[in-house]
């Protein structure tokens, strides 16, 4: 097959530039490669073609995994449920309300309880003062003084943009809110 002397052909070549390389191995290799990537080329273009005679000959006949994925997902579907307590349900709706609600009780969503109060073990690491300098929101100032600290080179947000951006943006984009 042309494609399996093409490789070996390329091989060799390889092999005898990292001997020693000239200028005319090189070019015979820079032009194997060339030729193998058009036949390769050309078999996935014949590949394809036989794939789709083959479908619009035996069409989804011919798809057993097709077949078997439909299968698989219809078995999946509950269509009916019984309860403990002897109670069938068959609509989708109470099916999945039941289900909710059982696992709501597994939870202890439905149950009410009163925990004891454990602040007196707890000792204040964060004076009331510093929780109040924590709460407030940054001041355009601080914001600048942030963003300007980031280096220019420094990867890019979430958006693409980098810091730099928002550097020589920075009256444009300073008053926009989040």
């Amino acid at each position: 097959m042309i494609i399996n002397e093409l490789e070996n052909h390329i091989e060799h070549l390889d092999n005898k530039l990292q001997a020693r390389f000239n200028e005319e191995d090189n070019q015979g290799l820079m032009e194997s490669k060339l030729d193998l990537d058009i036949w390769l080329n050309r078999e996935n273009t014949r590949l394809s073609h036989l794939a789709k005679k083959r479908w619009l000959k035996d069409g989804d006949n011919n798809s057993k995994f097709f077949h078997a994925y439909l299968n698989a997902k219809n078995q999946k579907w509950i269509n009916v449920m019984n309860l403990a307590d002897g109670t069938s349900l068959s609509t989708p709706f109470d099916i999945h309300q039941a289900a909710v609600d059982f696992f709501k009780n597994i939870s202890g969503q439905n149950n009410t309880r009163s925990l004891p109060n454990l602040d007196d073990l707890i000792s204040p690491v964060i004076s009331d003062a510093d929780n109040f300098n924590l709460c407030i929101s940054p001041s355009l100032e601080d914001i600048k003084i942030a963003l300007f600290s980031i280096p220019i080179d420094s990867s890019p947000g979430p958006d693409g943009f980098g810091s730099s951006f928002f550097r020589a943006c920075w009256d444009l984009v300073h008053g926009d809110q989040v």
